[in-house]
Protein backbone atom coordinates (compact mmCIF):
# COMPACT_ATOMS: atom_id res chain seq x y z
CA UNK A 1 0.00 0.00 0.00
CA UNK A 2 2.92 2.36 0.54
CA UNK A 3 4.23 2.19 -3.01
CA UNK A 4 3.34 4.99 -5.41
CA UNK A 5 1.15 2.74 -7.57
CA UNK A 6 -1.58 1.19 -5.40
CA UNK A 7 -2.13 -2.59 -5.63
CA UNK A 8 -5.04 -4.01 -7.63
CA UNK A 9 -7.91 -5.85 -5.97
CA UNK A 10 -6.39 -9.15 -7.07
CA UNK A 11 -3.03 -8.23 -5.53
CA UNK A 12 -4.69 -7.13 -2.29
CA UNK A 13 -6.67 -10.34 -2.03
CA UNK A 14 -3.44 -12.35 -2.10
CA UNK A 15 -1.81 -10.32 0.71
CA UNK A 16 -2.16 -10.97 4.47
CA UNK A 17 -5.09 -8.91 5.71
CA UNK A 18 -6.08 -8.08 2.15
CA UNK A 19 -9.54 -9.68 2.27
CA UNK A 20 -10.75 -7.68 5.33
CA UNK A 21 -9.34 -4.52 3.74
CA UNK A 22 -11.30 -5.18 0.54
CA UNK A 23 -14.45 -5.74 2.58
CA UNK A 24 -13.92 -2.37 4.30
CA UNK A 25 -13.26 -0.76 0.92
CA UNK A 26 -16.52 -2.15 -0.47
CA UNK A 27 -18.47 -0.80 2.52
CA UNK A 28 -16.84 2.59 2.02
CA UNK A 29 -17.68 2.61 -1.69
CA UNK A 30 -21.32 1.75 -0.98
CA UNK A 31 -21.63 5.02 0.92
CA UNK A 32 -19.13 7.27 -0.84
CA UNK A 33 -18.50 5.65 -4.22
CA UNK A 34 -20.32 8.46 -6.04
CA UNK A 35 -17.51 10.89 -5.25
CA UNK A 36 -14.55 11.53 -7.55
CA UNK A 37 -11.51 13.70 -8.17
CA UNK A 38 -13.63 16.13 -10.20
CA UNK A 39 -16.98 15.93 -8.49
CA UNK A 40 -18.98 18.12 -10.84
CA UNK A 41 -17.52 16.66 -14.04
CA UNK A 42 -19.84 13.91 -15.24
CA UNK A 43 -17.09 12.31 -17.34
CA UNK A 44 -14.77 11.91 -14.36
CA UNK A 45 -14.50 8.32 -13.03
CA UNK A 46 -16.27 7.89 -9.69
CA UNK A 47 -14.60 6.05 -6.84
CA UNK A 48 -17.02 3.15 -7.33
CA UNK A 49 -15.81 2.88 -10.94
CA UNK A 50 -12.13 3.36 -10.09
CA UNK A 51 -11.38 2.21 -6.50
CA UNK A 52 -7.66 2.65 -7.23
CA UNK A 53 -8.14 6.37 -6.55
CA UNK A 54 -9.21 5.58 -2.97
CA UNK A 55 -6.34 3.14 -2.47
CA UNK A 56 -3.93 5.79 -3.76
CA UNK A 57 -5.17 8.21 -1.08
CA UNK A 58 -4.75 5.57 1.63
CA UNK A 59 -1.26 4.87 0.32
CA UNK A 60 -0.35 8.55 0.49
CA UNK A 61 -1.44 8.60 4.16
CA UNK A 62 0.68 5.54 4.95
CA UNK A 63 3.74 6.90 3.14
CA UNK A 64 3.35 10.15 5.06
CA UNK A 65 3.16 8.36 8.39
CA UNK A 66 -0.30 9.78 9.12
CA UNK A 67 -1.85 7.91 12.04
CA UNK A 68 -4.35 10.57 13.10
CA UNK A 69 -7.77 9.30 14.14
CA UNK A 70 -10.16 11.62 12.26
CA UNK A 71 -12.74 11.34 15.03
CA UNK A 72 -10.24 12.47 17.65
CA UNK A 73 -9.19 15.30 15.35
CA UNK A 74 -12.83 16.34 15.00
CA UNK A 75 -13.25 16.29 18.80
CA UNK A 76 -10.22 18.59 19.17
CA UNK A 77 -11.61 20.97 16.57
CA UNK A 78 -14.94 21.09 18.41
CA UNK A 79 -13.16 21.88 21.68
CA UNK A 80 -11.15 24.66 20.03
CA UNK A 81 -14.25 26.10 18.38
CA UNK A 82 -16.25 26.09 21.61
CA UNK A 83 -13.38 27.74 23.50
CA UNK A 84 -13.19 30.50 20.88
CA UNK A 85 -16.96 31.01 21.02
CA UNK A 86 -16.84 31.41 24.81
CA UNK A 87 -13.96 33.88 24.51
CA UNK A 88 -15.86 36.04 22.01
CA UNK A 89 -19.05 35.97 24.07
CA UNK A 90 -17.12 37.05 27.18
CA UNK A 91 -15.75 40.04 25.28
CA UNK A 92 -19.28 41.00 24.25
CA UNK A 93 -20.78 40.80 27.74
CA UNK A 94 -21.14 44.59 28.00
CA UNK A 95 -22.81 44.90 24.60
CA UNK A 96 -25.99 42.77 24.57
CA UNK A 97 -27.01 43.75 21.02
CA UNK A 98 -23.67 42.78 19.50
CA UNK A 99 -23.67 39.61 21.59
CA UNK A 100 -27.12 38.71 20.23
CA UNK A 101 -26.07 39.55 16.65
CA UNK A 102 -22.97 37.37 17.00
CA UNK A 103 -24.96 34.46 18.43
CA UNK A 104 -27.52 34.62 15.63
CA UNK A 105 -24.85 34.88 12.93
CA UNK A 106 -22.97 31.95 14.45
CA UNK A 107 -26.12 29.84 14.67
CA UNK A 108 -27.11 30.42 11.05
CA UNK A 109 -23.56 30.01 9.74
CA UNK A 110 -23.16 26.69 11.53
CA UNK A 111 -26.51 25.49 10.22
CA UNK A 112 -26.11 26.53 6.61
CA UNK A 113 -22.46 25.53 6.22
CA UNK A 114 -23.58 21.95 6.89
CA UNK A 115 -26.31 22.30 4.29
CA UNK A 116 -23.77 23.71 1.84
CA UNK A 117 -21.56 20.64 2.14
CA UNK A 118 -24.53 18.25 2.11
CA UNK A 119 -25.76 19.88 -1.09
CA UNK A 120 -22.44 19.12 -2.79
CA UNK A 121 -22.51 15.54 -1.49
CA UNK A 122 -26.02 14.88 -2.78
CA UNK A 123 -25.34 16.62 -6.07
CA UNK A 124 -22.41 14.25 -6.61
CA UNK A 125 -24.73 11.32 -5.93
CA UNK A 126 -27.27 12.66 -8.46
CA UNK A 127 -24.58 13.11 -11.13
CA UNK A 128 -23.39 9.54 -10.64
CA UNK A 129 -26.92 8.21 -11.12
CA UNK A 130 -27.27 10.36 -14.23
CA UNK A 131 -23.97 9.02 -15.54
CA UNK A 132 -25.17 5.44 -15.04
CA UNK A 133 -28.38 6.23 -16.92
CA UNK A 134 -26.34 7.66 -19.81
CA UNK A 135 -24.13 4.59 -19.83
CA UNK A 136 -27.02 2.11 -19.86
CA UNK A 137 -29.01 4.05 -22.46
CA UNK A 138 -25.94 4.28 -24.69
CA UNK A 139 -25.45 0.51 -24.41
CA UNK A 140 -29.08 -0.20 -25.30
CA UNK A 141 -28.97 2.09 -28.34
CA UNK A 142 -25.71 0.44 -29.38
CA UNK A 143 -27.15 -3.07 -28.96
CA UNK A 144 -30.13 -2.04 -31.07
CA UNK A 145 -27.88 -0.75 -33.83
CA UNK A 146 -28.93 2.89 -33.42
CA UNK A 147 -25.60 4.15 -32.03
CA UNK A 148 -22.21 2.98 -33.25
CA UNK A 149 -20.33 4.05 -30.10
CA UNK A 150 -22.25 4.02 -26.77
CA UNK A 151 -19.79 6.54 -25.28
CA UNK A 152 -21.11 9.18 -27.69
CA UNK A 153 -24.54 9.40 -26.04
CA UNK A 154 -23.72 12.36 -23.71
CA UNK A 155 -22.74 14.40 -26.77
CA UNK A 156 -26.23 14.24 -28.27
CA UNK A 157 -29.14 16.51 -27.41
CA UNK A 158 -32.30 15.04 -25.90
CA UNK A 159 -34.17 15.52 -29.17
CA UNK A 160 -31.37 13.78 -31.08
CA UNK A 161 -31.46 10.82 -28.68
CA UNK A 162 -35.21 10.52 -29.16
CA UNK A 163 -34.73 10.65 -32.92
CA UNK A 164 -32.05 7.94 -33.11
CA UNK A 165 -34.15 4.73 -32.89
CA UNK A 166 -36.40 5.75 -35.82
CA UNK A 167 -33.74 7.54 -37.88
CA UNK A 168 -32.60 6.15 -41.21
CA UNK A 169 -28.97 5.12 -41.92
CA UNK A 170 -28.04 8.51 -43.36
CA UNK A 171 -29.41 10.48 -40.41
CA UNK A 172 -27.81 8.09 -37.91
CA UNK A 173 -24.46 8.55 -39.61
CA UNK A 174 -24.91 12.32 -39.43
CA UNK A 175 -25.78 12.23 -35.70
CA UNK A 176 -22.81 9.94 -35.05
CA UNK A 177 -20.55 12.42 -36.84
CA UNK A 178 -22.00 15.38 -34.88
CA UNK A 179 -21.49 13.60 -31.55
CA UNK A 180 -17.92 12.69 -32.51
CA UNK A 181 -17.15 16.31 -33.39
CA UNK A 182 -18.58 17.48 -30.06
CA UNK A 183 -16.48 14.94 -28.17
CA UNK A 184 -13.37 16.12 -30.00
CA UNK A 185 -14.27 19.75 -29.25
CA UNK A 186 -14.59 18.93 -25.57
CA UNK A 187 -11.10 17.42 -25.53
CA UNK A 188 -9.73 20.51 -27.27
CA UNK A 189 -11.48 22.78 -24.76
CA UNK A 190 -10.09 20.73 -21.84
CA UNK A 191 -6.53 21.41 -22.94
CA UNK A 192 -7.02 24.97 -24.17
CA UNK A 193 -5.73 28.01 -22.31
CA UNK A 194 -8.57 29.79 -20.53
CA UNK A 195 -8.06 33.38 -19.33
CA UNK A 196 -8.71 33.93 -15.63
CA UNK A 197 -10.44 37.27 -16.28
CA UNK A 198 -12.63 38.41 -19.17
CA UNK A 199 -14.18 41.79 -18.31
CA UNK A 200 -15.56 43.85 -15.42
CA UNK A 201 -14.32 46.31 -12.82
CA UNK A 202 -11.88 44.09 -10.94
CA UNK A 203 -8.36 43.91 -12.34
CA UNK A 204 -6.91 40.39 -12.60
CA UNK A 205 -3.83 39.54 -10.57
CA UNK A 206 -0.65 39.89 -12.61
CA UNK A 207 2.17 37.33 -12.52
CA UNK A 208 5.18 38.35 -10.47
CA UNK A 209 8.20 39.48 -12.51
CA UNK A 210 10.82 36.86 -13.36
CA UNK A 211 13.27 36.32 -10.52
CA UNK A 212 10.88 37.51 -7.80
CA UNK A 213 11.51 35.91 -4.41
CA UNK A 214 7.89 36.18 -3.30
CA UNK A 215 4.47 35.63 -4.87
CA UNK A 216 1.56 37.70 -3.63
CA UNK A 217 -2.05 36.52 -3.49
CA UNK A 218 -4.93 36.28 -1.02
CA UNK A 219 -4.49 34.60 2.34
CA UNK A 220 -7.50 32.38 3.00
CA UNK A 221 -6.33 30.23 5.92
CA UNK A 222 -3.94 31.53 8.62
CA UNK A 223 -0.61 30.05 9.58
CA UNK A 224 2.84 29.57 8.10
CA UNK A 225 4.24 26.41 6.56
CA UNK A 226 7.56 25.68 4.90
CA UNK A 227 8.20 22.71 2.66
CA UNK A 228 8.90 21.41 -0.83
CA UNK A 229 6.48 22.24 -3.63
CA UNK A 230 4.37 19.47 -5.13
CA UNK A 231 2.42 20.55 -8.23
CA UNK A 232 -0.70 18.47 -8.86
CA UNK A 233 -2.79 19.19 -11.95
CA UNK A 234 -5.22 16.36 -11.21
CA UNK A 235 -5.82 13.70 -8.57
CA UNK A 236 -4.24 11.17 -10.90
CA UNK A 237 -0.95 12.52 -9.52
CA UNK A 238 -1.84 11.98 -5.86
CA UNK A 239 1.01 9.48 -5.49
CA UNK A 240 3.49 12.36 -5.78
CA UNK A 241 2.25 14.10 -2.62
CA UNK A 242 4.21 13.41 0.56
CA UNK A 243 3.51 14.53 4.10
CA UNK A 244 4.44 18.17 4.64
CA UNK A 245 4.58 19.02 0.92
CA UNK A 246 3.18 22.36 -0.19
CA UNK A 247 0.31 21.38 -2.47
CA UNK A 248 0.16 23.64 -5.53
CA UNK A 249 -2.77 23.34 -7.91
CA UNK A 250 -5.13 25.40 -10.01
CA UNK A 251 -8.22 24.93 -7.83
CA UNK A 252 -9.86 22.25 -5.69
CA UNK A 253 -13.27 20.69 -5.26
CA UNK A 254 -14.60 18.24 -2.63
CA UNK A 255 -12.67 15.36 -4.19
CA UNK A 256 -9.40 16.99 -3.10
CA UNK A 257 -10.31 17.18 0.59
CA UNK A 258 -8.49 13.96 1.67
CA UNK A 259 -5.19 15.46 0.46
CA UNK A 260 -5.42 18.22 3.06
CA UNK A 261 -4.43 15.70 5.74
CA UNK A 262 -1.15 15.07 3.94
CA UNK A 263 -0.22 18.55 2.70
CA UNK A 264 1.65 21.03 4.87
CA UNK A 265 0.31 24.06 3.00
CA UNK A 266 -1.85 24.96 0.03
CA UNK A 267 -1.32 27.31 -2.93
CA UNK A 268 -3.98 27.75 -5.62
CA UNK A 269 -4.24 29.85 -8.74
CA UNK A 270 -7.98 30.43 -8.24
CA UNK A 271 -10.15 30.85 -5.17
CA UNK A 272 -11.70 33.19 -2.63
CA UNK A 273 -12.42 33.36 1.09
CA UNK A 274 -15.58 31.29 0.64
CA UNK A 275 -14.45 28.86 -2.06
CA UNK A 276 -14.48 25.18 -1.12
CA UNK A 277 -10.71 24.92 -0.78
CA UNK A 278 -10.65 27.94 1.55
CA UNK A 279 -13.38 26.65 3.85
CA UNK A 280 -11.83 23.18 4.15
CA UNK A 281 -8.29 24.57 4.56
CA UNK A 282 -9.45 26.56 7.59
CA UNK A 283 -11.23 23.48 8.94
CA UNK A 284 -7.97 21.51 8.68
CA UNK A 285 -5.86 24.44 9.96
CA UNK A 286 -3.89 24.29 6.70
CA UNK A 287 -2.04 27.53 5.78
CA UNK A 288 -3.29 28.55 2.35
CA UNK A 289 -2.90 31.30 -0.26
CA UNK A 290 -4.96 31.68 -3.44
CA UNK A 291 -4.96 33.92 -6.51
CA UNK A 292 -1.30 33.24 -7.27
CA UNK A 293 -1.18 33.77 -11.03
CA UNK A 294 0.38 30.85 -12.94
CA UNK A 295 1.38 29.11 -9.70
CA UNK A 296 1.39 25.67 -11.33
CA UNK A 297 3.87 26.91 -13.94
CA UNK A 298 5.99 29.28 -11.84
CA UNK A 299 6.57 26.85 -8.96
CA UNK A 300 8.43 23.59 -9.54
CA UNK A 301 8.35 20.23 -7.79
CA UNK A 302 10.86 20.11 -4.94
CA UNK A 303 11.31 23.89 -4.76
CA UNK A 304 11.43 25.09 -1.13
CA UNK A 305 8.80 27.71 -0.25
CA UNK A 306 7.05 29.20 2.77
CA UNK A 307 3.29 29.78 2.68
CA UNK A 308 2.07 32.69 4.81
CA UNK A 309 -1.70 32.40 5.03
CA UNK A 310 -2.05 35.63 7.04
CA UNK A 311 -0.19 37.96 4.67
CA UNK A 312 -1.21 36.06 1.54
CA UNK A 313 2.39 35.60 0.41
CA UNK A 314 4.45 32.64 -0.82
CA UNK A 315 8.18 33.10 -0.18
CA UNK A 316 10.67 31.35 -2.47
CA UNK A 317 13.90 30.07 -0.89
Amino acid sequence: MQRERPPSREELRSLPGGTPLLASLDRFLEQYGHRSSASWEIFSPRWAEDPQAVLALVGSYLRGGIRTDPYLQEDRQIEEREAMERAVLRRLTTNPLRRLAFSLALHHTRRYMVLRENQRFEYDRLLFQLKRVFHRLGERLHEGGALGDPELLPFLTLDEVRELPQAGPGRRAELHRLAGERRLRREEDRHAFHPDFLFGDEEPSEPEPAGARRLSGLGISPGRARGPVRVLRSLDEVGKLKRGDILVTRSTDPGWTPLFLTAGGLVMELGSLLSHGAVVAREYALPAVVNIANATRVLRDGQEVTVDGVRGVVYLH
